[in-house]
């Protein structure tokens, strides 16, 4: 009996043990729960998230490296992420807006379209839309003006709120939405959607809003330096033509003065008529276009015929990144450089 008591003894010993060291174990998990979680659909986004968010926030990027916003189907892993982040951030106009099914609070969803021109898509045919392109070449007008966004972020809150649910519901019949939704691409752009991720994560945690703020300086002077030596290495290329495989670069183009000629897919994911590549075609001849660039998210079967028969050389651009070389916003925005100085000035 008092052998059996002595055992009873010890086993509840490394019970209590056991459950001690179960709960030590735990402690680091509840302490990264004391950060503000996020997520964000795209990798430049999140990349943004985590340079101003730094070591006080847990971020999940939802789209991963190399799959298309376009054709992209979400997992139980991404619910999981959705469900479990304090905010999510995405670019909208029906690039990700899948996610908005995926929230019972759809408040927690934060647009980084705060505060940023956007570029409206066309219905009429190529020469229509470059007419719309050229209408956009003070873009870079904007910079001139972000500060002042500072002093009135506050007051165009509640016009932008309104105006954003109404401008979506708009948008659901339309294939492609009303605008473009590669802002993301003009830096400009990246300097505000840094200054919208800010705000949203001093909301949600005042007490680190010199730390976001900090943070966001140190980013905005990065953008702006890279931004002008980009500049200065696209004008040996500004006037050299070329076509897209979907119009993802209007943004991105306009930021460097760019010669986009125009686009082989009408829409993402979407097979031009026979009509509409007659009309490229014509294009290309007309422009001396010399080469197209598909992007490593798409298929570019389709394409192979069009490049014999024009006798394109083709080049690869990254919008989203997230791949070992392209693993940082400013990374994406320089090697889209590269890319398209190695290919025009052959």
């Amino acid at each position: 009996m008092k052998s059996l008591k002595i055992s009873l003894f010890i086993t509840i010993i490394a019970s209590l043990i056991v459950s001690l060291s179960a709960c030590n174990s735990n402690e680091p998990t509840d302490s990264k729960n004391t950060l503000t979680t996020v997520s964000a659909s795209i990798f430049p986004i999140y990349d943004i998230a985590k340079q101003i968010g730094g070591d006080k926030i847990q971020a999940h990027l939802l789209i991963q490296p190399g799959e298309s916003p376009h054709t992209f189907e979400p997992t139980v892993t991404t619910k999981k992420n959705i469900s479990n982040s304090n905010t999510v951030f995405v670019v909208g106009h029906l690039l990700d807006n899948w996610i908005e099914n995926l929230v019972d609070d759809k408040s927690k969803v934060v647009v980084v379209d705060k505060n940023i021109s956007l570029m409206r898509y066309e219905d009429d045919d190529h020469d229509e839309h470059e007419k719309d392109h050229a209408s956009h070449d003070n873009h870079d007008d904007h910079d001139k003006d972000h500060d002042d966004h500072d002093k009135d972020h506050d007051d165009h809150d509640k016009d932008h709120d309104d105006d954003h649910d109404k401008d979506h519901d708009d948008h659901a019949g339309h294939a492609h939405g009303e605008f473009d939704p590669h802002y993301w691409l003009s830096p400009s752009n990246g300097i505000q959607i840094a200054f919208n991720i800010k705000e949203e994560l001093k909301r949600l945690d005042s007490n680190n809003s010199d730390y976001y703020e900090n943070n966001y300086k140190i980013f905005k002077s990065s953008i702006e330096n890279l931004r002008d030596q980009l500049l200065d290495q696209s004008r040996t290329i500004q006037n050299a033509p070329f076509v897209t495989m979907h119009a993802a670069w209007e943004y991105y183009g306009n930021a460097f003065n760019l010669n986009i000629a125009g686009s082989f897919e009408p829409e993402a994911a979407e097979e031009p008529t026979p009509r509409y590549l007659k009309e490229l075609q014509h294009t290309i001849e007309k422009e001396n276009v010399k080469v197209i660039f598909s992007e490593p998210q798409l298929s570019i079967s389709s394409l192979s015929a069009f490049i014999s028969d024009n006798g394109l050389g083709i080049g690869i651009l990254d919008p989203l990144g997230g791949s070992e070389d392209n693993d940082s916003y400013q990374k994406i925005l320089q090697y889209n450089m590269d890319v398209l100085r190695e290919k025009l000035e052959e």
